[in-house]
């Protein structure tokens, strides 16, 4: 009895576990029996960007997810994880997306957490690094340091060079050519970004004489793009005669302040621009002409010489320099000749030619030259008359082109007349509207001499001598009074750059006439 006693207990005991085990709410026992269970952690991705994008404006992040249960929920985190925002869920595609409105924050750099969760709290996360970038970048234009095109002229290979700058690394500096609203030059990649140039070969693109405007744009690797830019000129004529850095005017032109200017944004706001304009004139790689005795502009009457005068001028290039052994004239349509003498070398050289060989009465003459590398110039013809009777007057000192570092010089000349006597020698600074007397210094106004005082720039001169039959003869030159130093700018490096190795220096000069060295 007592054995099936302990049969019969061990048998209940079974049996209760067994009820145990298979009662619905066991979690062992609904493993292939019941619902499923969510034991898988879930899967994201980002597809959209990688770490260290660039972002601005609205972008749209987005990637995918996997879970083996419905309802997972993303979130993104724009403060480190601190606060979330949930993320737009597409279950079926298994992708996640969210408008990113980089507006909403300040330029920087951004840690987007992004999570997925499951319904059981399984989490998952990943982690972006963006950074936001809604500042566009600055350009300032250095070279050409002259550009005004009613003082200057540029053609053959025109260097456009300057600096750009942004808060994050640049991307790329462009440069378009236009003439009005004709694209003469799409787009092109200058060379470099923060320290860039860029050669527009005008040859190719331009003939002849005109103005075109040249349009630079900077971009960053966010995408946003310069709409101006500043010339250093400019700047430096609004800052009290300083230069400006381009990191100094990006700080400025974004509202804050530089040591060592009192310049704001709104200072700048006058010098801004869109294109700069530049005229290029194709005929300046031609030798050019400067004709004075006799005067291609003067009257018929102030265009008779003596048959004792010369005719003087002056032959000019731009870049390669005059071929002095081909300054050729011609006389009354005949044989081209070498003219008489020479003075100079280089890009300016005068000439003069005796007229003794010519008879009385209308004649015609002409010149022309040629550059280093042959380039040949002609000049228009001139008309004149030879009157053996009229006197002749020469200006001696200064000489014809000569730059004068004062404003106070004196004029010597010499006056002779064959058929009479010189009576009077009067000096114009006006194209002869008036008329001031020399002082006579020997003989018959053979020598004479006066004192002037010129205002700064070019200055045309005009000698008139009148002899006792009232004939009268004219001599005419130009001098250039020049009191003003040239100026130096340095470009590269700029100010406080920390530099290694060999450095290469660069700058700028510009004067108000010319630079000789």
């Amino acid at each position: 009895m007592n054995g099936y006693v302990k049969r019969a207990s061990v048998f209940i005991f079974l049996v209760s576990i067994s009820f145990i085990f298979l009662d619905c709410k066991n979690p062992f026992t609904q493993i292939g029996l019941g619902d499923k269970i969510d034991l898988d952690v879930p899967d994201l991705s980002i597809t959209s960007y990688s770490n260290g994008s660039y972002v601005t404006g609205t972008v749209n992040l987005s990637g995918t997810f996997a879970d083996d249960f419905q309802g997972a929920t993303v979130k993104i985190s724009f403060d480190g994880g601190v606060t979330f925002i949930t993320a737009q869920v597409d279950e079926d595609a298994g992708t996640w997306s969210y408008p990113l409105v980089t507006t909403a924050f300040a330029d920087g750099e951004k840690d987007v957490v992004i999570t997925v969760t499951d319904t059981v709290g399984k989490i998952i996360e990943k982690r972006l690094l963006l950074y936001f970038d809604n500042t566009p970048p600055l350009v300032l234009v250095k070279v050409p340091l002259g550009y005004d095109p009613a003082q200057f002229e540029f053609n053959g290979d025109i260097a456009i060079k300057g600096d750009a700058t942004d808060q994050f690394p640049l991307d790329r500096v462009e440069v378009e050519v236009l003439s009005g609203a004709s694209v003469i030059l799409p787009s092109s990649a200058a060379s470099g970004t923060n320290s860039w140039s860029f050669v527009f070969e005008s040859e190719t693109y331009v003939i002849g004489i005109g103005e075109y405007d040249f349009a630079v744009t900077a971009y960053d690797r966010a995408g946003n793009s310069s709409s101006y830019f500043y010339h250093i000129q400019d700047v430096t004529d609004i800052n009290g005669g300083l230069p400006l850095s381009v990191e100094d005017l990006y700080i400025i032109d974004n509202g804050g302040s530089v040591s060592g200017t009192t310049l704001t944004d709104t200072d700048l706001d006058g010098i801004d621009k869109t294109e700069l304009t530049l005229r290029i004139n194709q005929a300046l790689d031609l030798p050019q002409f400067d004709i004075y005795n006799p005067d291609p502009n003067a009257l018929p009457a102030e265009r008779i010489l003596a048959s004792a005068s010369k005719a003087i001028g002056m032959v000019t290039d731009d870049e390669e320099g005059i071929d002095i052994s081909s300054i050729e004239i011609q006389l009354d349509g005949g044989a081209w000749a070498s003219v008489y003498a020479t003075t100079g070398s280089g890009l300016a050289v005068r000439w003069e030619h005796l007229l003794n060989s010519l008879a009385e009465g209308p004649h015609t003459l002409q010149l022309r030259a040629q550059d280093t590398l042959g380039a040949q110039g002609l000049s228009n013809p001139v008309d004149f008359v030879i009157d053996a009777e009229v006197p002749v007057v020469e200006i001696d000192s200064p000489s014809l082109g000569e730059y004068l570092n004062t404003n106070s010089y004196t004029i010597n000349g010499t006056a002779v007349d064959t058929g009479g006597t010189v009576t009077s020698v009067e000096v114009s600074f006006d194209d002869g509207a008036s008329y001031d007397p020399a002082t006579n210094i020997s003989g018959d106004y053979d020598t004479w001499s006066y004192d002037a005082t010129s205002p700064e720039g070019p200055l045309s001169i005009k000698a008139k001598a009148t002899d006792n039959t009232s004939k009268v003869a004219y001599f005419n030159m130009q001098i250039i009074i020049d009191t003003e130093d040239p100026t130096v700018t340095f470009l590269s490096p700029s100010k406080a750059t920390s530099v290694n190795g060999p450095v290469t220096v660069r700058g700028a000069s510009s004067d108000n006439r010319q630079i000789t060295e």
